[in-house]
C-alpha cells in the first residue's frame, strides 16, 4: 500500500519538473502507474501524474542539426498498445518496437504501460529498452536546467552522468533503420507475457549474403540493458552463415556476468541470452538476405 504525502496532477512538462524539485521526499513520475505497486510505500513520498501533461503524441521528428535522419518522435505517455498500433513507428523501425511491445505483459498491461515508464524502469527486465538500443534511439530529458537529448545507450551505460534526480523523460526519438535492413526481437520467459529471463533485439543490414552492419542489444541479462559491441564488430563484413551467427551470439554474452533471481540461475540466464541473440539474428538475416535477392 502506498502512503503518499502528496499527489500532483500537472498539465505541462514545466510544472511537472518544478513540482518534483519543490516537493520534499522521494518522488516518482507516473502516467500508466503499472510499476507503482511494486515500488512500494517505503520508497515513495509523492507522485507526479503526467497523464494530462500533453505527452501522448506520435509525430514526425526532424533532426534539426543533430546529424540524424528524420524519424519519429514518441511522447513519454504514449501507451504500449498505441505504440504497437502505430504505422508511423513501424515504417521507420522495421516493426521492431511492435514486436517488443506485443511481448510486453498482457493486453491489459499494454493498455496502461507507457513508453517513458518502460524506459525508466531500468532496474526491471523491461521489453522496450533492448529494442530502443538496437534502433540507436535518442531520449529528450527535461530537468530544472532545461531540455537536452541523450542516446538511449548513454542513458543506461552512463546513467549517473547523463541523468539527474528529477529529470523527466519527455520523448523518445527513433531514427529510421537503413534501407534494406531488417530487425527482430526475441524474448525468453516462462510464459509469452511473463517478465523476461533474457531478451535480444537486433537490426541487421546485408549486402547480398554479407553483413554490412549489425546492432545487437540484450535485456534482462545484466543489471542494465546493453549493446553487444564486440559481437557487432565481429559480424561486420562476414558471411551470413549459421556458424558466424552462432559465434556472434556466443561473443555477445561472453563478457557478461548474468544476474540471478527466482526466475533463473546465472548460468541458465546466460545460456538463454545466447539463444535469444542467435534466434533474433537468424530471423533478421534470413529476412534481409531474401529481400536482397
Amino acid at each position: 500500500m502506498l502512503d503518499l504525502k502528496a499527489l500532483h496532477s500537472v498539465r505541462n512538462v514545466e510544472d511537472a519538473v518544478r513540482l518534483f524539485s519543490e516537493t520534499e521526499g522521494r518522488g516518482l513520475y507516473v502516467a500508466g502507474g503499472t510499476v507503482v505497486v511494486s515500488v512500494g510505500s517505503p520508497n515513495v513520498d509523492f507522485l507526479i501524474d503526467l497523464s494530462k501533461a500533453g505527452l501522448d503524441y506520435i509525430k514526425r521528428w526532424e533532426s534539426q542539426g543533430e546529424s540524424r535522419s528524420d524519424g519519429v518522435a514518441v511522447g513519454a505517455t504514449v501507451t504500449a498498445a498505441d505504440l504497437a498500433r502505430s504505422d508511423e513507428v513501424a515504417a521507420v523501425d522495421g516493426g521492431l518496437l511492435r514486436e517488443a511491445v506485443n511481448r510486453l505483459g498482457s493486453h491489459t498491461i499494454r493498455n496502461r504501460a507507457t513508453v517513458g515508464g518502460n524506459i525508466a524502469s531500468w532496474a526491471y527486465p523491461a521489453d522496450l529498452p533492448p529494442a530502443l538500443l538496437a534502433l540507436d534511439a535518442l531520449l529528450v530529458l527535461r530537468g530544472v536546467n532545461g531540455e537536452r537529448s541523450v542516446t538511449v545507450r548513454d542513458f543506461y551505460s552512463r546513467r549517473s552522468e547523463v541523468h539527474s534526480k528529477g529529470d523527466l523523460i519527455v520523448e523518445v526519438r527513433i531514427p529510421p533503420i537503413a534501407a534494406g535492413a531488417r530487425a527482430a526481437f526475441e524474448k525468453i520467459g516462462r510464459l509469452n507475457q511473463d517478465i523476461a529471463i533474457a531478451s535480444a533485439a537486433v537490426v541487421v543490414a546485408c549486402d547480398g549474403h554479407t553483413v554490412r552492419e549489425a546492432r545487437i542489444a540484450l535485456g534482462a541479462v545484466a543489471t542494465v540493458p546493453f549493446r553487444a559491441l564486440e559481437a557487432e564488430a565481429f559480424l561486420a563484413g562476414r558471411e551470413c552463415t549459421g556458424e558466424s551467427l552462432a559465434e556472434a551470439a556466443r561473443i555477445a554474452v561472453s563478457g557478461v556476468k548474468p544476474r540471478r533471481d527466482h526466475r533463473a540461475s546465472s548460468e541458465y540466464r546466460g545460456r538463454m541470452a545466447g539463444v535469444a541473440v542467435e534466434r533474433a539474428l537468424l530471423r533478421a538475416v534470413d529476412s534481409a538476405t531474401h529481400s536482397n535477392q
